[in-house]
């Protein structure tokens, strides 16, 4: 048999209409056809159990079965197989029940030539060859993805047991030596523990953004107005340090996963806090805006903003685009949030000019 040959079980009780179809595939184009020829829904059952076939051609009228029914069982018996429907009635409403039963093309006898079968036939197989494809690709995604936050995960817990030792003798070698060390080394000293404790800030950032993609995604109804203001309560300490000018506009509900989404918001707003404490005065406002018939919420400064030629690093992890001493922070909390508004199925994007603010907006999907 030839390698290339797509095998066919044909479903067909007229001996006509079966020995029609089987000729004119037999002389359908360069690739072959190895047809096997069931009369009842019951023999095609057994056949589909026994050998393995890359389309199904069926009648819908048969002496077992009728209408849809026959689609509903053959894709309930091999639902990795298509289903093609050849049959002899031209009605929509019986074409549209087939469709939502699981076919994959439907045929009209008198309507139907040869090549166009045989095209049908080829088109169906390519279409489930290529869905399979995409599934595995996507299982093998998902399953790196676990893989990659695992790692991620493991990393960042197994590295903190020797930071916790670096941290913790030089706290003693601190608190021990150092009215006996000379003001150099006590420069170094200072350097490794601060080291140690952004090395710690990052490794504790990066945990979390482990955790966003294993988090369960349960949504439900959420009153961001409320969210907004429990998320200003808990950075209230920053917020009145920086004396910062807070200004909310309209927010409307939403449905969303509340514990994560609260987690983008402190995100976003404490970046905004931060990054505009050295305004006169710094102001921060958080509303919400119609985008393509969909809200969008918005969390704008007025502060050190950015150049936007340097807005693809923006989400990256541990990017920044303000040195350190200028601003503290880890680089990854941008990261967090598109992780976040991604699993929402929405997006985030950004809009700045150096010395004249940000301001990020958000979608979230249906």
């Amino acid at each position: 048999m030839n390698a290339a040959a797509i095998r066919v079980l044909l479903l067909e009780d007229n001996p006509d209409d079966a020995a029609l179809v089987k000729r004119t595939l037999a002389h359908a184009g360069s690739r072959a056809f190895v047809v096997t020829h069931a009369t009842t829904l019951a023999t095609a059952l057994d056949a589909l159990r026994a050998d393995a076939f890359e389309a199904v051609l069926a009648d819908l009228c048969l002496l077992d079965s009728s209408s849809t029914n026959t689609v509903k069982t053959l894709v309930a018996e091999a639902p990795g197989t298509p289903v093609i429907v050849l049959t002899g009635s031209d009605s929509e409403d019986e074409e549209e029940e087939a469709m939502q039963a699981g076919a994959q093309d439907y045929l009209v006898k008198s309507e139907s030539s040869g090549l166009l079968v045989a095209r049908a036939i080829r088109h169906a197989v390519e279409r489930q060859q290529l869905a399979a494809a995409l599934q595995r690709s996507n299982l093998e995604l998902l399953v790196a993805n676990r893989e990659l936050e695992a790692f991620g995960y493991t990393v960042s817990h197994d590295l903190r047991a020797p930071l916790r030792a670096i941290d913790g003798f030089s706290a003693i070698l601190d608190e021990d030596y150092r009215d006996s060390l000379p003001a150099e080394a006590l420069g170094h000293l200072d350097h490794l523990r601060g080291a140690a404790k952004r090395m710690n800030e990052m490794l504790t950032a990066l945990m979390a953004l482990s955790r966003i993609g294993s988090a369960e995604m349960l949504r439900g109804p959420v009153d961001m107005g409320l969210l907004v203001r429990e998320c200003l309560a808990e950075l209230a300490p920053e917020i009145g340090a920086a004396r910062t000018d807070i200004r909310t506009g309209e927010l409307p509900g939403c449905s969303a996963n509340r514990p994560l989404l609260k987690q983008a918001l402190l995100n976003l707003i404490g970046n905004a806090v931060k990054y505009s404490r050295r305004a006169s005065p710094p102001q921060v406002s958080i509303g919400s805006e119609r985008i393509d018939g969909a809200a969008a919420y918005f969390v704008r400064d007025n502060g050190a903003g950015f150049d936007m030629k340097h807005a693809g690093k923006l989400f990256g992890v541990f990017r920044r685009l303000h040195h350190t001493e200028e601003f503290e922070g880890t680089g990854v909390g941008l990261a967090i949030v598109l992780r976040i508004v991604q699993r929402h199925g929405g997006r985030i994007w950004a809009e700045a000019a150096p010395g004249e603010g940000a301001t990020f907006r958000f979608t979230l999907g249906e």
